[in-house]
């Protein structure tokens, strides 16, 4: 990338070097069918067993309760599609501020199934009605709630075990896309008491199209794809074993090195905050600048600061992003900015950080962010 400065981790990170090393071998020297019951094929498989057996045992969860996908999207798709017939859900209810996957599976289930939908209000920072969902949960039993823990544009945290708790009180299933904290938090899934989750490993610096989705022990689910007994019936399909293999080392680093990238990068968002606080004191912030150390999310004034202010950065050499990653690279305003009330008078830049960003990359956005919008005043 040369001296370029990448600021959208959130949309994805690069991958660690360590990651590839062990990806490459197992291109190299693993490359059978792990279905195949050769000695190379029993090899191949080991790994990716072996491979689930560290991913579970960081999340504390069992085993058997991973299946390896291509990524989130698929692991949420086949999720929503399969527990509404599977589980007789009788509700979904959720929020306008989720991940585009949830929201368009939703949207199309709700209508080929004629499941209604109850969208839980939020207040003007983005956090969840509790009191709302506790109550639409006591009139809806056998309901699918399916919140995020991060939000992967505010960087809002949702309190993971109150609403699980919310949940099986009333005995509803609670479904988090956690994709943007797995990796960066210690999920504890025997605690958390989640029913299902997603994780995708190029958000934690592993490679793009692998993934896993979780499903608690005792819960049984349809499969989405057919064909072969891959993932035991539940995911049909060769198995990508570099990429699983990758995937159980991203996050094996990402454990072991935690404590100090939580610190690095929760240092670099206080020193953003402050800056921006004493220098642009018109700047304001979408969303809850008290959520996840590796997202903040600034509302840039129209009166400061022209709409094309992300491409001029990106010119300046700088990658940020306005929202989510995922409208084929056309710039639209964020669902979630407008879902807020915030897409008129402001322009929404989001600031994602990994372990690879330092105080000289923090430095050269705002300097840049004064230039711009002295200039454009």
């Amino acid at each position: 990338m040369g001296n370029r400065i990448y600021l959208d981790n959130a949309a994805t990170t690069p991958m660690d070097s360590r990651v590839v090393e062990v990806m490459t071998s197992m291109m190299n020297e693993v490359w059978a069918n792990p279905s195949s019951i050769h000695q190379d094929g029993v090899a191949a498989r080991s790994n990716i067993e072996e491979a689930r057996l560290k991913i579970a045992s960081l999340f504390k969860a069992e085993p058997s309760e991973i299946f390896f996908t291509s990524g989130a999207t698929e692991s949420i798709n086949l999720l929503i599609k399969s527990v509404i017939d599977g589980l007789k859900i009788s509700r979904i209810i959720t929020s306008q501020l989720e991940h585009p996957a949830v929201l368009e599976s939703v949207r199309n289930i709700a209508l080929e199934k004629n499941v209604p939908v109850t969208f839980i209000p939020f207040d003007i920072d983005g956090h969840i009605n509790l009191s709302f969902l506790e109550q639409t949960l006591g009139q809806n039993p056998n309901s699918l709630v399916a919140l995020m823990h991060a939000n992967n544009e505010l960087g809002n945290l949702l309190p993971l075990k109150k609403v699980a708790n919310l949940c099986h009180e009333n005995g509803a299933y609670f479904f988090s896309d956690t994709v943007q904290s797995v990796g960066k938090f210690p999920m504890d899934f025997s605690q958390c008491f989640l029913d299902f989750a997603v994780g995708s490993a190029h958000k934690f610096h592993g490679a793009k199209g692998i993934g896993f989705l979780y499903i608690r022990k005792g819960i049984k689910i349809n499969p989405l794809l057919f064909g072969g007994a891959q993932e035991r019936n539940m995911r049909a399909g060769t198995e990508n074993l570099p990429a699983i293999v990758g995937m159980a080392e991203a996050l094996r680093i990402a454990y072991s090195e935690m404590p100090e990238i939580t610190k690095h990068l929760t240092f670099l968002k206080e020193f953003l905050v402050n800056r921006i606080k004493d220098e642009l004191p018109f700047v304001e912030f979408n969303g809850d600048i008290n959520g996840i150390h590796s997202i903040i999310n600034l509302a840039l004034p129209l009166t400061h600061f022209k709409k094309m202010i992300i491409f001029s950065l990106d010119v300046a050499g700088i990658s940020v992003s306005g929202g989510s990653a995922c409208s084929s690279g056309v710039m639209n305003i964020s669902h979630v900015i407008k879902a807020l009330g915030r897409d008129k008078d402001y322009v929404p830049v989001r600031i994602s950080f990994s372990k690879y960003n330092s105080l000289d990359d923090v430095n050269r956005l705002v300097d840049l962010l004064i230039k711009y919008g002295k200039k454009m005043v």
